[in-house]
């Protein structure tokens, strides 16, 4: 039985995929595993096979370039500014040890809370249009590790828009059956946001082979592009940091923006970002930011660090009592009990410590 595969509905080409010659279940033990991820190229290809036979209109269609150039374009929505933008595939690069996991897990964290991790605008974290769905695979760190740093984030226990997969029993991501398995995951989600974390977790074959990564942006790469995803790729530096990740050029080729992320000074909480690549238009080449706790987050380099801790993502219940403090033009000086009476009398059933997490944050907005 010959039957057509596209990886992903916009992918940018069909593989022939030859089943039944390769196992025969009458004859060879097949075992549950092979079966499984044989009923899921079975279900992939079951949408496309009737597409494969024939040329559609989108398949014959090209550019209207006139239309193209005649409208207005939207401008570029990003997720944090001159940093990532909105439907770019963009890479994070890092040697062991730099934090290049908790600086994403922020990031992700925060798009999912609706509102950027580094920005902020009249002294809050800078609003995004939406909630984003954040799907965020894991094959560095583990179920641990969630529960111990969302916690020193200050992370709500409700999180319904980020979406962690943690050590995927996949194939490698460069073959046909590990491909389509991370597409099944993706279409039963419908991320906006896809992190992975790391590259060389999900691959196989030799990262200076050019053929690997090759095989990762016909499979991964290109139809993420096509379908308009944003996409954040992790990946690991290779000895001269100023030269990005390790392994074959080809493995950029296909990526919108690279970044490097290194300790500055070494063995601090600053951070130093290197743009290494910037396929959509100019950004800056260096952006440092700075690590903080109480809770844990980044800010951008010269903003006050102790208004760092306003731009982390807060307990909901902090937000909405900050939120509600503003509406109602509480000057910032009010005290706790003054504050906890009004509250509770106008119906918010809120403890103590939220009252005075949030009359914290309000004053160290406006003192800066």
């Amino acid at each position: 039985m010959k039957l057509a595969l596209a990886v992903g509905a916009e992918a940018a080409e069909v593989r022939a995929v030859e089943i039944g010659k390769a196992i025969e279940p009458d004859t060879v033990d097949v075992s549950d595993k092979v079966r499984d991820m044989l009923d899921v190229i079975a279900e992939a290809v079951s949408a496309e096979v009737e597409m494969s036979t024939a040329a559609t209109d989108d398949d014959l269609s090209v550019l209207d370039l006139h239309k193209l150039r005649s409208e207005e374009r939207p401008a570029r929505e990003w997720l944090e500014n001159e940093l990532i933008a909105l439907r770019q595939i963009t890479k994070i690069t890092a040697g062991s040890g730099v934090g290049k996991t908790i600086f994403k897990a922020n990031l992700g964290l925060c798009w999912s809370l609706g509102r950027a991790a580094l920005d902020i605008e009249n002294g809050k974290p800078r609003q995004l249009t939406r909630p984003l769905r954040v799907l965020y695979i894991d094959g560095e760190v583990g179920p641990d590790w969630w529960a111990e740093y969302l916690d020193k984030m200050a992370a709500p226990l409700e999180l319904p828009n980020l979406l962690v997969k943690s050590f995927p029993d996949w194939p490698p991501l460069t073959t046909t059956y590990g491909a389509a398995m991370f597409w099944e995951l993706v279409d039963h989600h419908q991320p906006d946001v896809v992190i992975l974390d790391t590259l060389s977790s999900f691959i196989d074959g030799d990262e200076n082979d050019s053929s690997t990564w090759i095989a990762f942006d016909n499979r991964i790469t290109l139809p993420l592009k096509a379908r308009g995803l944003t996409a954040i790729f992790a990946d690991h530096t290779g000895k001269n940091t100023d030269l990005g990740a390790r392994g074959s050029s080809a493995k950029s080729s296909k990526i919108d923006v690279e970044w490097s992320i290194e300790q500055s000074p070494k063995g601090s909480n600053g951070l130093l970002l290197r743009n290494l690549k910037a396929r959509t238009g100019r950004l800056p080449e260096k952006v440092r930011l700075r690590r903080v706790d109480g809770p844990l987050a980044h800010v951008r380099s010269g903003e006050d660090v102790a208004a760092g801790i306003v731009s982390a993502p807060m307990d909901a219940k902090v937000m909405s009592v900050i939120d509600q403090l503003d509406a109602w033009n509480v000057a910032v000086s009010t005290g706790q009990p003054t504050i906890s009476t009004r509250l509770r009398a106008e119906g918010f059933k809120v403890g103590d410590e939220t009252v005075r997490q949030a009359i914290k944050h309000r004053r160290q907005r406006d003192a800066k």
